[in-house]
């Protein structure tokens, strides 16, 4: 099992340890949760090679917050999407 330390630096130089997860998508929800706009997220493997970096903006922010609601509305669409095969593959542009 694989283990991902999580740490933050802002644009002053402060740095905080987010915490380890076993999922680097864990620990990029839980960073955007404890942190605001402005921090760079810093997301590791158990060796210390860097498996993902990315800075916390007001877009990302309000997109990961929106995204994230459950709602019946939702839940409706992705039951009646679901009965139609689901998303659509992606086509070549």
């Amino acid at each position: 099992m694989s283990l991902y330390v999580v740490w933050a630096q802002n644009d002053q130089g402060a740095s905080l340890d987010v915490g380890k997860f076993t999922s680097y998508e864990d620990g990029a929800r839980e960073a955007r949760r404890q942190l605001g706009v402005g921090w760079t997220v810093h997301i590791e493997d158990q060796d210390g090679t860097e498996v993902m970096q990315f800075t916390i903006s007001r877009s990302s922010l309000a997109a990961s917050t929106l995204g994230s609601i459950k709602s019946e509305r939702k839940a409706i669409a992705s039951r009646e999407n679901g009965k139609l095969g689901g998303r659509p593959k992606k086509t070549a542009a």
